[in-house]
């Protein structure tokens, strides 16, 4: 992308990582689906993203990875509104979200431990 200072791409030249003048990060790859999540959208890719719920009053919100983690993973979840929430069961091929309220949005970051 442009500006990018350092860029770490797949054989196929799709970037996976890159850091762009301003130090931020960016990751590449495929979007993740979602289920059981009401009518939704969801922006970014498996590694970090956004999930935004339309209709539907879920409770709770399963991601699935395009491509299968590797090993044990981290994911950290900020709600967009003051819903109380937590990853309660993950597996490599996804993730569920639960929450006490309805969820109408959250961001998520996925890290390899």
């Amino acid at each position: 992308g442009t500006g990018d200072l350092i860029q770490f791409a797949s054989s196929s030249n799709a970037v996976a990582l890159a850091i762009n003048s301003r130090g931020h990060i960016r990751t590449g790859g495929t979007t993740p689906t979602t289920s059981s999540c009401g009518t939704n959208t969801i922006i970014g890719n498996d590694n970090a993203g956004y999930v935004n719920v339309t209709a539907g009053g879920p409770t709770a919100c399963t991601i699935t990875f395009a491509t299968p983690r590797v090993g044990q993973y981290a994911v950290v979840i900020t709600a967009r509104n003051s819903f109380n929430h937590g990853v309660t069961a993950t597996s490599t091929t996804d993730f569920l979200v639960q929450a006490s309220g309805v969820i109408v949005g959250f961001y998520y970051q996925v890290l390899d431990l």
